[in-house]
């Protein structure tokens, strides 16, 4: 007996001994991914503070080795740099408004039991994802829509999601039915029934769409390359992109009595685009888990 006790201790003994060694290895692993994953965008931080002829010698690792705020007065003060805040601030706002709007509307027709041909539409959606006509057709439409060099292309093309609409259709029909029987009997429209009830009762999955649509037009270029002209029309991320492929990449912005490169004025423009999304992220994270999860798995 005494020897099975103590061959039952050494075996939980060893039993820790590889869980905790486990244990730190996975957590030794995690920061390792973690490292790797987020030292590129520190390096964009330390680059947007450096003084730009310096930041060409390299050998720019954990800090700014010449500390200046010169690359973000380059990019605040530049009229088309500054202009294309304002249209990615106006498209991202608009643009996630009108989305949202319309895709909750499309989901509470679409979880209505009595809809008629209801089967059907969810194909034809669901077709829709299977194909696309191309960049050249979606030109051609464009242009007969008469929406070129105008702030609604940014809008209009980007309202419907299949997935954004998936998600918020399988977070109505987890509501029960029987609400909105009690409230049409209370004289409540459809309206009211989708404003008052539904949107409260989904608003995990509203806030995971929502947030989904913010980011694509806050870090959408395509549509400002392709369907825009006006250099003061184009948002922020198309100004990137081009600054970023431009053959003048090397050239130099004076800034005062130092010299702000192509190089560090990118690095403080993306910091620049990419500082509100870090911002709305721990915000919307809980929303973000409980919608995804709710748009997945229906019970």
């Amino acid at each position: 007996m005494v020897k099975t006790k103590s061959r039952r201790k050494d075996a939980y003994i060893k039993e820790g001994f590889w869980s905790r060694a486990f244990d730190v290895a996975n957590v030794i692993s995690l920061l390792i991914v973690c490292f790797i994953m987020a030292y590129p965008l520190y390096y964009i931080v330390v680059l947007s503070f450096n003084e730009g002829i310096d930041a060409y010698r390299g050998g720019l690792f954990l800090w700014p080795r010449q500390w200046t705020l010169d690359n973000y007065k380059v990019a605040f003060t530049n009229p088309q740099l500054a202009t294309s805040f304002l249209v990615t601030i106006g498209r991202t706002l608009v643009g996630t408004i009108v989305s949202v709007f319309f895709i909750s509307l499309m989901s509470y027709a679409l979880s209505h039991k009595k809809l008629p041909g209801k089967r059907w539409i969810m194909k034809f959606f669901f077709f829709t994802t299977l194909f696309h006509a191309g960049a050249i057709p979606m030109l051609l439409l464009i242009r007969n829509l008469d929406l070129l060099d105008r702030f609604m292309v940014y809008v209009l093309p980007a309202v419907y999601g299949f997935v954004n609409m998936l998600i918020v259709k399988i977070a109505f029909d987890g509501i029960p039915h029987e609400l909105r029987e009690s409230a049409q009997i209370d004289g409540a429209g459809e309206f009211t029934i989708f404003w008052r009830i539904y949107l409260p009762l989904a608003k995990s999955a509203i806030v995971t769409i929502a947030l989904f649509t913010a980011v694509f037009h806050w870090n959408d270029w395509y549509a400002g390359k392709y369907y825009v002209s006006n250099p003061y029309l184009k948002p922020g991320a198309t100004i990137l992109q081009e600054m970023i492929t431009s053959s003048s990449g090397s050239s130099m912005y004076l800034s005062g009595d130092t010299t702000t490169t192509s190089q560090t004025l990118q690095a403080a423009f993306v910091v620049i685009i990419l500082f509100p999304i870090l911002l709305i992220y721990p915000w919307a994270q809980k929303y973000f888990v409980k919608g995804a999860i709710v748009g997945s798995i229906k019970e």
